[in-house]
């Protein structure tokens, strides 16, 4: 433990003395005033942030899960280990908090008899910068974040691009949240989901689904995905393709949530995909998965490093039979598309 710490958050400081919160000082919101202020011994932004969550909780929780992953991969793998935290730690009543909305639609396809709630005010940045731990006790109730405390998840991606210590993705996740075994879960639909594709334009027994956007990975030249499209017009095949906005010039798309999304693929005969967090989500299917790879965004890490650890083949429920996976800096795009094809005659 440091003698003295400087915290930042936005335009706010917090000073520590072991640990302790003995000063913050800076500009704030309140009232809709932006405020000058200096205070001693105040209540730490950590714990400012905990009183946040505990507001909109049940007073009956004893155990709280923020999902604070920007993925949803990160999501999906908790709701398959949840169960292994629940019994280890003599959990009574569970609750799972977040701050992004997408993240409800993929619980509640997987563990929808676990409560989750919405949060708005506490952000990304905020979590990044002040949390320190990834389980707490506070007011007589366990809150744990997951997945990673920001430095952990940093040095890990560091790891990736250097060929240190790679394993999976999911066991280094497992691992981190002590927990020894996922249990594979089949996504649960409602029936206004399952009934909200039956309004596109598709031939829901002869199309194929495509994702074409990542968040974390480059993307791939239009060139491609037209190339790829037209092979399937020309065998008369419809083609779905997911994207944010439910806009493109590929082919047939709609703006559907997470779960008609993911309903939808499972009725698809095969898929090509970027290697996204969405894509986890169907990783149990049984159809064909073409996976495509690109370098990293933020440092150019290439596909082939990127391949080692996210490989859709290390996931739970996966027959790695269905499984194709494609380092596209390393690919003649003509091979790949006649690879995608042969699969769909195979089937």
């Amino acid at each position: 433990m440091k003698l003295f710490e400087k915290i930042k958050s936005n335009k706010e400081r917090e000073i520590r003395f072991l640990g302790l919160s003995i000063a913050q000082y800076g500009k704030k919101e309140e009232n809709g005033a932006k405020i000058t202020y200096f205070d001693l011994f105040p209540k730490s932004f950590e714990h400012k942030i905990f009183d946040k969550i505990l507001s909109i909780l049940d007073k009956n929780n004893d155990y709280v899960i923020f999902t604070r992953a920007q993925g949803i991969g990160e999501t999906y793998l908790l709701s398959l280990f949840v169960d292994e935290i629940i019994k280890k730690n003599k959990v009574k009543n569970i609750c799972i908090i977040t701050n992004r909305l997408i993240l409800i639609d993929v619980w509640k396809m997987f563990q929808p008899q676990i409560p989750i709630h919405f949060i708005s005010n506490i952000s990304q940045k905020e979590l990044n910068i002040i949390l320190r731990k990834q389980k707490n006790k506070y007011k007589n109730k366990i809150l744990y974040f997951h997945q990673m405390m920001i430095k952990d998840a940093v040095n890990l991606l560091e790891n990736y691009r250097n060929n240190i210590n790679v394993e999976p993705y999911p066991d280094t996740l497992r691992k981190y949240a002590k927990c020894t075994n996922y249990r594979v879960i089949k996504p649960v639909f409602s029936k206004d989901d399952m009934e909200a594709i039956n309004s596109l334009n598709l031939k829901l027994n002869k199309f194929v689904f495509f994702n074409i956007e990542a968040n974390y990975i480059k993307k791939l030249p239009d060139t491609f995905w037209e190339n790829l499209t037209a092979k399937f017009r020309e065998i008369n095949y419809d083609i779905f393709i997911n994207t944010k906005d439910g806009v493109s010039n590929y082919g047939i798309s709609a703006n559907l949530s997470i779960p008609q999304a993911v309903y939808l693929a499972s009725k698809s005969k095969l898929i090509v995909s970027m290697r996204s967090g969405f894509v986890e989500l169907l990783s149990q299917f049984d159809m064909p998965k073409h996976i495509l790879y690109t370098p990293e965004i933020y440092k150019n890490t290439s596909a082939k490093k990127l391949m080692n650890p996210y490989s859709l083949k290390h996931y739970p429920g996966v027959n790695s039979n269905t499984i194709y996976e494609y380092d596209m800096d390393n690919e003649k795009f003509q091979n790949v598309i006649e690879n995608i094809l042969s699969t769909l005659e195979a089937k």
